[in-house]
């Protein structure tokens, strides 16, 4: 098989990995148990400021993107302004998810959290895929390779760090501003404590199916 075709199947690997992110925050939302962790800020801002979901992700990873420069300096892989792009279809992913879902309106606390789950599932398995296609990631989960390769830190340990901030960061917005703790339930805890450790076990295990596409950052 040529170079080109695993390039390809790379590329196909991290758009799919792109659609289930979007769809996942957008399920993880719908349920109305609290969006996730890395969405938490831009959710916030989309009640506060009258811009869709996806295109207050799309502007706020801008910062995620200023942030890697800062953190990696003269060791930053200026190819990786690829992000931007990824960042602007997850933005298109997550809009579509939620007008798709805007029918469904869970009525039962149980319905609620297995929509959650799922979300957060498809979150992880999204952000997996996009890793070991190792053709970029969307600017959140930048961060977070950024931050555990400069500090050797496990990335489900630094994406646990970076999520309870961001859910930290959106309790205050809203309190501050909204008055109320918008899109921060115990839903947002829950996939803060589950999707961190689930990407790591689902990078550890798949490893070895994207190994011949090309070598991921691990």
């Amino acid at each position: 098989m040529s170079i080109s075709r695993f390039f390809i199947q790379r590329c196909l690997f991290f758009l799919l990995g792109t659609f289930l992110l979007g769809v996942g925050v957008a399920l993880s939302t719908r349920s109305g148990l609290g969006t996730t962790p890395i969405s938490s800020v831009p959710y916030v801002l989309s009640r506060i400021v009258p811009l869709s979901f996806g295109t207050w992700t799309f502007l706020f990873n801008i910062l995620f993107v200023l942030a890697q420069i800062f953190i990696l300096r003269r060791n930053y892989d200026w190819r990786q302004l690829v992000q931007l792009a990824a960042v602007f279809l997850l933005g298109i992913f997550i809009d579509v998810g939620m007008a798709l879902s805007a029918f469904y309106h869970p009525a039962h606390y149980a319905a609620q959290v297995v929509e959650l789950l799922l979300g957060s599932a498809l979150i992880a398995v999204g952000v997996s895929l996009q890793i070991l296609s190792d053709i970029s990631y969307v600017p959140g989960d930048g961060l977070v390779d950024a931050i555990s390769r400069k500090f050797a830190i496990p990335f489900g340990k630094v994406k646990w760090g970076v999520d309870s901030f961001l859910v930290a960061l959106a309790l205050v917005l809203a309190m501050a501003i909204l008055g109320k703790p918008v899109g921060i339930r115990e839903g947002t805890l829950l996939a803060a404590c589950m999707i961190g450790p689930l990407i790591h076990v689902l990078i550890t295990r798949l490893q070895r199916v994207f190994r011949p596409l090309g070598k991921p950052h691990f």
